[in-house]
């Protein structure tokens, strides 16, 4: 029975509210249109009053003053909600011809809800304008409004028909409204605390029956009655989520947070659960961890949750992965907060170790050695994990490498731009061009003294490893680069093997990285017996091989038969013709017939003669390119 008459009340509340919410719109209504037609009204006045049409004017403006009257119904109680109410009804008992007679004097504020004074003062003049429809003679109302104390006083009079006791004027309602209907069942049943109730049941509901849309709508009359009640934040941000609103989610959870955010201790005590459930939407609302990371720190300072503690240490974790190693120090930075609330994380661990030896190595990659002694010394003791002695090694073993290669190429410039070649003599074999060459990546190492990299153009040193038929090792280079390749006039100085003192130096021109073009090849060797014998070759060169006329020339400073022997050959891409046929009258029975005779130098006055001879296989060219 209870429930029956609770339903019944819901419904007839419902009732009242609809229909006197209509008849107050229905006047605000015909007021608005007034005013839209007023500019109209005047254009007209206008016109008439130009034309001299004064009869007419004054007819327009009684048109306008009778309708005026008909509208002007709005009162000023000094209470914005009673004004609405009386003067939708005193319009509707106008329209029936009752006259209506309103003091009223109220503070904008009561305790009653509007929903509660427009049930209550409506049904009242309902029931006196149907009182005085059953009147033939002069029907009228009269109402007087005004407070008592802390009571709302209300007083009506009204006309009453021939079936009353009283067919003159009879007291409809005299009532102390307020305090005595408060104390009942029914305003009992209008509390805030109740409303609030009624409303979240609703949202619930169209929670469970998917009906998002009206879920939001009651989630918001729930906060509009409490704005701090955390379970309808966390309603309305879900039925939010739910019906794809998305951007209106992320607006109330910021506007929430500065609510929550203002909650003393004991309220977070209270709210604790709820507190959490609300900060755990944050990852639904945010894809950024910035956003991420300064919500769930947010909720973790409140309620000191271990659940939101998680998140905010994989949040931190995900900022950190997503960052590049040129950040290293925000990103190590980000590890070490995930590590300060969990210090045995180990995405955390892995992730920061992880970039201390990717940061070590490129720094070491790009010989920065002293930034990577600076970050050693900066993070040696908070990250035990990471191996730092071997790079500290490997920093002095680096640094003792640059300081070989910076000397010894220093050492080749000077000598080798002096055509000093003796001098390079107890370079090439030295300790430091030992370790230069030890400690090459690929087969080259190039040196300048303004900075060397892969596009260098201008003058270089360079240590070159090679490989041929008959020897290996490496030699030394110093000329022209352009774009990081030999091009343009160079001197190329190689130490032989074999004799007391000898090597060969190639002079001239270079492009794509070998000789071509116009140069002279000089080989200088010393016998056992200290004959010291210079040959040179002159000529044409295409990738490092001759091609086309050579001058071929032999000093020797023996005793006996010393002098300068001459020749010239013809090549072709580093072969020549066998020309023994061609000197009858010489000895070649030490060269087998294998091999081929391509030149003969001979000097004047001297029987002597010398000749040179190759393999079939072999190629006639710069030392180091051909063989």
């Amino acid at each position: 029975m209870r429930k029956k008459t609770y339903l019944k009340l819901v419904d007839y509340q419902t009732e009242q509210s609809e229909k006197h919410l209509n008849e107050v719109r229905s006047i605000h209504k015909e007021m608005r249109g007034y005013k839209h037609d007023f500019h109209h009204h005047l254009q007209t006045l206008k016109g008439q009053l130009e034309a001299g049409e004064i009869e007419r004017a004054l007819a327009y403006i009684e048109q306008l003053d009778t309708q005026l009257m008909q509208v002007d119904t709005l009162l000023k109680t000094g209470n914005v909600s009673l004004d609405a109410i009386l003067s939708a009804k005193i319009a509707q008992a106008k329209a029936e011809a009752i006259t209506v007679t309103v003091k009223a004097n109220v503070p904008d504020i009561l305790t009653i809800s509007d929903l509660e004074l427009s049930i209550v003062i409506g049904n009242l003049l309902d029931n006196a304008i149907e009182s005085c429809r059953t009147v033939t003679e002069e029907r009228f109302i009269r109402i007087f409004i005004s407070m008592k104390g802390t009571m709302l006083y209300f007083s009506m009079l009204n006309t009453a028909g021939p079936k009353k006791k009283k067919t003159g004027l009879i007291v409809a309602i005299c009532v102390v409204v307020v305090l005595a209907l408060g104390a009942g069942a029914y305003f009992l049943f209008f509390t805030p605390e109740k409303r609030y109730e009624r409303k979240m049941d609703v949202a619930e509901k169209a929670m469970t029956d998917s009906n998002y849309e009206e879920a939001v709508t009651a989630y918001e009359a729930a906060l509009g009655i409490f704005d701090d009640r955390v379970p309808a934040m966390n309603g309305l941000l879900s039925a939010q989520i739910s019906a794809g609103e998305s951007d209106g989610a992320r607006e109330n959870f910021t506007e929430f947070r500065t609510t929550i955010t203002g909650f003393d201790a004991d309220k977070v005590t209270e709210n604790s659960e709820d507190i959490v459930a609300f900060y755990e939407y944050a990852d639904d609302l945010y894809s950024d961890t910035d956003s991420l990371i300064d919500a769930y720190k947010e909720g973790y300072n409140l309620t000191n949750d271990n659940g939101l503690k998680k998140n905010l240490v994989t949040a931190y974790v995900d900022r950190a992965d997503a960052m590049d190693n040129s950040d290293y120090e925000n990103k190590i930075a980000a590890y070490g907060d995930a590590l300060d609330l969990d210090s045995t994380n180990e995405s955390a661990l892995s992730g920061r170790k992880a970039c201390a030896y990717d940061v070590l190595d490129d720094m070491m990659d790009a010989q920065q050695y002293d930034q990577a002694e600076s970050f050693i010394n900066t993070y040696a003791d908070s990250m035990s994990d990471v191996d730092f002695s071997s790079y500290t090694e490997k920093i002095e073993s680096e640094r003792a490498l640059m300081t070989a290669r910076h000397d010894l190429m220093e050492q080749v410039i000077s000598l080798m731009s002096a055509s000093d070649y003796a001098g390079m003599m107890d370079v090439d074999g030295s300790d430091n061009a030992s370790t230069v060459v030890a400690n090459m990546d690929g087969d080259s190492y190039v040196y300048a003294t303004d900075g060397y990299d892969s596009s260098y153009t201008g003058k270089a040193a360079g240590v070159y490893t090679y490989s041929t038929l008959l020897s290996s090792g490496y030699y030394f280079y110093y000329g022209d680069y352009e774009n990081g390749v030999r091009s343009g006039q160079g001197t190329m100085f190689v130490k032989m093997d074999g004799y007391n003192q000898a090597y060969l130096v190639y002079e001239g021109a270079w492009s794509n990285d070998k000789p071509n073009g116009a140069g002279t090849e000089t080989s200088v060797n010393e016998d056992a017996g200290d004959e010291l014998v210079t040959v040179t070759r002159s000529g044409n060169l295409v990738d490092g091989l001759f091609d086309g006329e050579v001058t071929v020339s032999l000093v020797s400073n023996d005793e006996e038969y010393g002098g300068t022997y001459t020749g010239t050959f013809t090549a072709s891409n580093g072969d020549a013709p066998d020309i023994r046929e061609n000197y009858p009258d010489l000895d070649f029975s030490d060269v087998s017939e294998d091999k081929t005779v391509y030149v003969v130098l001979e000097c004047d006055g001297s029987p002597m003669y010398w000749h040179f001879s190759k393999g079939s296989a072999a190629k006639l060219g710069i030392h180091t390119f051909g063989n």
